[in-house]
């Protein structure tokens, strides 16, 4: 399975969707990860470091989106960028369906499954989805 890692684009987001340690177990999970170059500068994590892990660095992010099964990305990304991925693909991202119907609705509409991260509870039980 193909995982992809978006550059966050949003002006105050620092966070990334994955770290390298956690690249790292997908990969020994026999996962193939590839990352947007730069994705984890503003959580202090180089290129390199994902490299070491395993990941690979895109050549350009409409290559990277193109190949995705799963695309992985702390906000939504933009409608432009979904519309590259393949139908079928997936998003791990925060989606608040609520406030975003239309973002649903392209979702719905492209085929492409999502799992809102701003849906899982904040229990005990779900604490490893930290």
């Amino acid at each position: 399975m193909i995982l992809a890692v978006l550059k966050e684009t949003a002006e105050h987001e620092k966070r990334v969707a994955l770290s390298p340690e956690v690249v790292r177990q997908l990969i020994n999970d026999h996962n193939e990860i590839w990352i947007e170059k730069g994705a984890g500068l503003a959580s202090n994590f180089l290129d390199r470091n994902y490299q070491d892990a395993g990941a690979s660095v895109a050549p350009s992010k409409d290559e990277l989106l193109s190949k995705a099964d799963v695309l992985l990305s702390v906000q939504a990304p933009s409608q432009a960028d979904l519309n590259k991925l393949k139908s079928g693909a997936v998003l791990i991202s925060f989606i608040w369906a609520l406030q975003n119907p239309d973002l649903v609705a392209f979702l719905k509409e492209h085929k492409i499954s999502s799992l809102g991260m701003d849906a899982i509870p904040r229990i005990s039980r779900a604490q490893n989805m930290d």
